[in-house]
């Protein structure tokens, strides 16, 4: 041991005196804290790589005092983790130690130290394997925490009591999950112990933080979990540890920072010493997963936070430093990634040195210590280049008495290519540089600005450290150019929004007076709007006064929301600028494209109102997320164009595709129709007709197009939501979107903070403001984020209808160049958060797009539903999950959906259908805060309205059972809320989740489902309340060794109930019979003698009171080792006993799933599911399927299209119809999930109320596909091929090859790319074909 610290010594003693700012590495090893200590000195431990626990002594300017290697007793690899400095100087060290030849395994290790590092004792406590934490027990030794021992898998926390020598007395075992580790204690003024670590499962759980308080006595005053959805590795092996470092507040309360997700950002926790959360702040940037490990007050009261970064960029996992300042009310001051940095590193924790710079200590990747110096705001150094942009109102690029300042453009240091700045009010701005000799670029807030120099060079002055320059930006030309932007606000039926119009002089010349006109959607009216304004035919008309160049004017319209709108529909507004555009006349073609609603279709006409077309114009055309058209069309001057395309209520959208760049620069021509026809329900589809883009190079003309929804406040909203994944964008588009946010304190607020982050996709010198109802400046911005503050507003308390919202629209390109449809390198997201007078941060809901040229192909008619299939749901996912008829033979379809809350919670929907199966009314529930609702079943209320019931589940829950609250919701017969409870059926407030309700006899209702019943225990209740959900009984029914859900229930004709459901490991059936009071008669399980595995039970009870459960069974033919998936019959007697089962085998693949399953009037057993109806593409289609009594099977039939369906509830009606309703699954072209539903005859033929929209095209077969150097064109049936043309095309309309069409055409492809391409006819019947080339 002695020799080995003068050779430490004598090696770093020459590289740790700091001559400048930044990194400093220390051989192979990782610091794990540094601490300042009494003597104003610092103190650094850590664990040298391989060997032994390591801490060094510097003075303030980072002189090595001295520095020394500890080990464990028994002289083996010991790792330190922290280090305590007592009250006398002296100093303990904790950590964990390994002797191959003495111990058996890791253990925790203790050792105490004087102040000059000299050992004082050294020990070792094999009820442990790390010690992370240490407190005073009075004057009665010590408390240790860490991690116990491990059993099997997992392993405990443990509190260890020692006496002041070290020697043990006794521990405590604390299991919170599967992996539990302590990680901070503190002996509280009562005497009680303050316990806080990490716990998380192994697997899918429960992750996230603990705190205990332990009484004297050993008993807890509280336990508390909050789940964060972050892990600690379940088997520290590592030299360093995860610290959780808890700072004590002057109020009492505590900070502490741990990661917070899967996808980490940083969360910042206050609680009490009572245990009460009092605040959670979420830190981060969009493009970055963030990992803080430790928090530090600095001296004027603010906080620091430092950790890593690890983020997986083109299958590589990348790290980095992460630091934050934060002031002592949580707002972000900086926060800095060292990006520079070609060694990637982790900071652990921080010191604030006597001149306020700021030293971390951790490691880099390639496992040297190390200890990084910033100044106090961050920085290394102090070069900075002072600047200013003007706008050169004569243009003359000479700087002028008459030029004005510039704000809000953006500065980019070229060389040193990280560092931006934006000017301000002055057209001042500060670029930091690392470079003394460098290059500046700035970026025209918008297309009307031009360069009188681009870029200059500055050169910094070696002593001032400050460089400048100077920037001049002038107009494009001597022409008034008026703007108008409109937001985006939210619209929720019922309810009030405001629009904020932003109408600006973009020009060198002052304009002239003009006019705006507001057009709205007639299920809109105007409320409020600003003074001068005139209402003409859904028409606000606002006089422009005329306006300098940059002089802008902000107009406001408040909009009531009819409340009879359907969910999901989308309304228009739209802000024209009515005078003529300066500028040069256009001489070509001028396209009018019109579509108009007649009936179940919509008829198209393009007319040419100017020159004649030289070349084609392509079209394509849309219905709801399909393609179905994609054409091309060339007129002459005053020629038309016709088109008519069934709808059926699908939205219809058609845009123009000008690839020969023969109509006017900029303009983008379009027309759509949402709610043309009906389907076979009475209904419409909604949510894509704001899928596609809507907006040009025009400035005169902006519009807001907003699906009605339950409403969330707080979000970033794309112009531009898009189809699922396709968003259907170019590499020149620009992606606009509105920030809302609404006040969150109960008082007025004058100023706001926002900050936007980017991910790498985005050009962030490309930003332009575009609107907003304050008076906005940069205040900071990098490669990925800007800040703003804004000011000269009153946002009014957050407890306002209107007046407290914050209007902020803004437009920013994609970078060059990247690709489309690639996962992370096209995906596009912009996060953010907002701080009101300095309070916050408050999060907001991101915006985000995907790269994507254009949905490839034209919709094949495998693709589409039978029209008498309905399809319901938007742009995300809905699921179908119950239905139930009421006495007057009105029915309920329940759905879940996150279709129509931009939060992304999942809320209930529910349509009501008259006898006729038209629908009555739709209604979505709003979850409350970050709810997610899954409602599962559905009954009549009797009254007209309907009762439904599920589980309700907030998303910062620990994701544990007793986490889950039941739900109950009552609709009156116009679908209204009548009442809407929540509450945890388990005994003692304990949760769980009910599956099933049924009405009983007596006019009241039961429920059933599962709930925690003690600490480790899972049962099924059974409750009973009343019409106005009241619960009158509530009962609990507990089996030893068993958990037991209820599925479904039955009340027998004597009153008794029938509970049927399975155990937990899928082994059992189990029914119980109680009496009508739900009191145990008897209760029993049955294992099946064909299956051990039991997948979605259900029930029915037939009429002679016997049991029969259908689940799904997945088993082998012993004789053919055949493989089967099919339903699985098991019959009990009335008294639960078993007598049969049986797994019949339908399909050609033999797989069939079973969801849920009735009894029809004839005593045969109706069962819905999926099932696989082909053996090339082994795709599901939703089943319905009829069995006898003996369950052999009658029929089977498949429903749907190509996108896997599967039913999941159904009803016999009282007329013998069946009636399915399920959903399909992800796919593409829109990568969306709807609900499906349909009505059959008795024997599964479709009912049909509607003609097909599509008919069966004659088909042309290409062979082989993918294809090499030839491709063969021949018909499957007798088609005339004469003056047949047939054209190839790229995915993106570029025609490569044509000809005309052969009995058998044989085509060279020689010549052609490797690629998708797809082949056209001339003849409209046959239907196109695609194919892949590869030579």
């Amino acid at each position: 041991m002695k020799k080995l610290v003068p050779t430490f010594l004598f090696y770093f003693y020459s590289i740790l005196i700091f001559s400048q700012y930044g990194l400093k590495q220390y051989g192979p090893s990782a610091f794990q804290e540094i601490i300042q200590t009494q003597d104003s000195s610092l103190l650094i431990i850590g664990t040298r790589s391989g060997s032994a626990a390591w801490l060094i002594k510097m003075d303030m300017n980072q002189n090595i005092l001295w520095q020394k290697a500890y080990k464990g007793p028994a002289g083996e690899l010991t790792n330190a983790y922290k280090i305590i400095e007592n009250a006398d100087s002296t100093l303990f060290i904790l950590g964990s130690t390994l002797s191959a030849s003495q111990f058996p395994d890791l253990f925790g290790w203790l050792i105490k130290l004087d102040k000059s590092g000299n050992v004082l004792w050294n020990k070792v406590y094999k009820q442990s394997t790390q010690l992370y934490t240490l407190c005073k027990n009075g004057s009665n030794g010590y408390f240790l925490g860490g991690t116990a021992l491990p059993f099997g898998a997992s392993n405990n926390g443990i509190v260890i009591k020692i006496a002041g020598n070290g020697n043990y007395l006794e521990d405590l075992e604390y299991s919170v999950s599967n992996q539990t580790h302590i990680k901070y204690l503190e002996l509280l003024q009562d005497s009680s112990l303050l316990i806080i670590g990490r716990a998380n499962v192994i697997g899918a759980g429960f992750q996230g933080l603990f705190f205990i308080r332990r009484k004297t006595d050993g008993s807890e005053m509280y336990r508390i979990t909050y789940n964060t959805d972050y892990r600690e590795s379940d088997y520290p092996t590592t030299p360093y540890q995860y610290p959780l470092n808890p700072i004590k507040k002057n109020n009492g309360n505590y900070l502490l920072v741990n990661a917070k997700s899967y996808i980490p950002d940083c969360l910042l926790l206050e609680f009490d010493p009572i245990g009460k959360i009092i605040s959670t702040k979420v830190y981060g940037a969009e493009s970055k997963n963030e990992f803080p490990l430790g928090i530090k007050e600095l001296k004027n009261g603010d906080y620091l936070i430092s950790g890593y970064t690890e983020d997986y960029v083109n299958a590589e996992y990348k790290y980095g430093p992460y630091c934050l300042r934060i002031n002592n009310t949580g707002k972000e001051l900086w926060s800095k990634y060292y990006h520079k940095l070609s060694i990637p590193l982790q900071f652990f924790n921080a010191v604030e040195l006597a001149n306020e710079d700021l030293l971390y200590a951790g490691f880099s990747h390639d496992t040297n210590a190390i200890l990084y110096r910033t100044q106090q705001d961050g920085e290394l150094n102090n070069n900075r280049i002072n600047g200013s942009v003007y706008y050169d109102v004569n243009s003359n690029c000479k700087i002028d008495s008459q030029d004005l300042p510039l704000k809000n453009v953006v500065v980019k240091n070229i060389l040193d290519g990280t560092e931006y700045a934006s000017s301000d009010d002055k057209g001042q701005f500060s670029l930091k540089s690392d470079i003394l000799n460098t290059s500046v670029k700035i970026f025209p807030t918008d297309e009307f600005l031009d360069y009188c120099d681009s870029d200059k060079q500055v050169i910094i002055d070696s002593i001032s450290k400050i460089g400048t320059v100077e920037f001049l930006l002038k107009p494009k030309d001597q022409c008034a150019h008026l703007g108008v932007q409109i937001t985006q606000p939210d619209l929720v039926k019922c309810k009030k929004s405001k629009y904020f119009i932003t109408v600006k002089n973009y020009g060198g010349e002052k304009s002239e007076i003009d006019e705006v006109q507001i057009q709205y959607d007639s299920r809109l009216q105007p409320i409020e709007y600003t003074s001068g304004g005139q209402i003409v035919n859904n028409q606000i008309k606002f006089k422009i006064p005329p306006l300098d160049p940059l002089q802008e004017i902000n107009y406001e319209v408040t909009m009531l929301l009819d409340c009879d709108v359907i969910i999901g529909s989308s309304h228009l507004v739209s802000a024209t600028i009515t005078g003529s555009i300066c500028g040069p006349t256009w001489s070509g073609p001028i396209i009018n494209l019109n579509s108009e609603c007649k009936g179940n279709e919509v008829e198209v006409s393009i007319m040419n109102k100017g020159n004649a077309m030289t070349k084609p114009v392509f079209f394509r055309v849309y219905l709801d997320q399909y393609q179905v058209d994609y054409n091309s069309f060339s007129l002459q001057q005053g020629q038309s164009y016709n088109l008519s395309y069934p709808t059926s209520g699908k939205t219809f959208f058609i845009e123009l595709e000008d690839t020969e760049n023969i109509l006017p620069s900029g303009e983008y021509y379009y027309s759509y129709i949402e709610a043309c026809g009906r389907d076979h329900l009475n209904l419409f589809a909604n949510s894509y007709d704001n899928a596609f883009k809507k907006f040009a190079a025009n400035r005169k003309i902006s519009q807001s197009l907003v699906a009605n929804s339950v409403g969330v406040p707080d979000h970033i909203q794309e112009m531009i939501p898009g189809l699922g994944t396709y968003n259907l964008l170019s590499q020149n588009d620009w992606l606009e979107y509105t920030v809302q946010a609404n006040n969150k304190l109960d008082q007025s607020v004058t100023n706001v903070q926002l900050n936007l982050n980017f991910n790498s996709n985005f050009d962030i010198t490309s930003f332009q403001l575009l609107s907003c109802n304050g008076t906005s400046k940069i205040k900071y911005i990098d490669s990925s984020n800007i800040v703003f503050d804004i000011d000269r507003l009153t946002l009014l308390a957050k407890n306002e209808d209107t007046g407290n919202e914050l209007f902020f629209k803004f437009r920013i390109k994609p970078n060059a160049g990247i690709p489309f449809d690639s996962s992370e390198l096209s995906y596009l997201a912009v996060q953010g958060k907002v701080y009101y007078d300095s309070k916050g941060p408050y999060p907001l809901l991101f915006g985000r797009n995907n790269l994507t040229k254009i949905i490839p192909y034209i919709a094949k008619k495998e693709e589409l539903y039978d029209d008498n299939i309905s399809v319901i749901g938007g742009k995300n996912y809905t699921f179908g999950s119950d239905i139930c008829e009421a006495e007057d033979e009105s029915k309920f379809l329940l759905l879940s959906s996150n279709s129509y809350n931009k939060g992304g919670t999942t809320d209930p929907l529910v349509i009501k259908l008259d006898k006729d199966n038209k629908s009555v009314w739709i209604k979505s529930i709003k979850e409350s805060g970050t709810g997610f609702g899954y409602i599962h079943s559905i009954v009549s209320s009797g009254e007209g309205g309907c009762i439904m019931t599920g589980s309700n589940y907030e998303t910062n829950a620990d994701n544990e059972l007793s986490d889950y609250l039941s739900e109950i919701i009552k609709l009156d017969k116009d679908g209204n809320v009548e009442f809407r409870k929540l509450f945890k059926p388990g005994p003692n407030n304990l949760g769980g989740y009910t599956n099933r309700i049924i009405k009983s006899r007596d006019g009241n209702y039961l429920l059933t489902g599962y709930c925690k019943t003690s600490e480790q225990g899972y049962d099924n209740f059974l409750l009973k309340m009343n019409s106005k959900g009241d619960i009158l009984w509530n009962k609990y029914y507990l089996v030893d060794g068993l958990a037991f859900s209820g599925n479904d229930i039955f009340e027998l004709s004597n009153g008794d109930i029938i509970v049927t459901g399975a155990d937990d490991q899928r082994d059992l059936v189990c029914v119980l019979k109680t009496d009508k009071d739900g009191e145990k008669i008897w209760l029993k399980t049955v294992s099946p003698q064909l299956t051990y595995d039991i997948y979605n039970p259900r029930a029915v009870v037939t009429k002679n009171e016997e049991i029969v459960f259908c689940t799904t069974a997945q088993w082998r033919d012993v004789n053919t080792n055949e493989s089967y998936i099919t339903p699985h019959f098991i019959k009990l007697s009335k008294n639960g006993n078993y007598i049969e089962e049986k797994r019949p085998v339908i399909g050609i693949a033999g797989i069939a799933d079973s969801n849920a399953f009735i009894l029809d009037q004839d005593g045969n057993y109706i069962v819905f599911g999926d099932i696989i109806l082909d053996t090339v593409e082994y795709s599901d289609k939703a089943m319905i399927a009829k069995f006898d009594s003996n369950f052999d099977p009658i029929w089977y039939k498949g429903f749907g299209s190509d996108k896997t369906e599967i039913f999941y509830s159904g009803l016999i009606d009282k007329n013998g119809r069946i009636h399915a309703i399920g959903n399909n699954q992800s796919r593409p072209p829109s990568y969306n999930l709807q609900a499906i539903y349909l009505n059959t005859d008795s024997e599964g033929n479709l009912i049909s109320s509607v003609s097909k929209n599509f008919k069966t095209k004659a088909q042309i077969f290409a062979y082989p596909n993918p294809a090499d150097d030839h491709l063969y064109l021949f018909a499957s049936e007798q088609i005339n091929t004469q003056n047949i043309q047939w054209m190839m095309f790229t995915m993106d309309g570029k025609q490569v090859m044509q000809g005309i069409l052969r009995e058998n055409s044989k085509l060279s492809l020689t010549d052609i790319k490797n690629g998708l391409y797809y082949i056209k006819f001339s003849n409209p019947n046959i239907e196109s074909l695609k194919i892949f080339i590869q030579h």
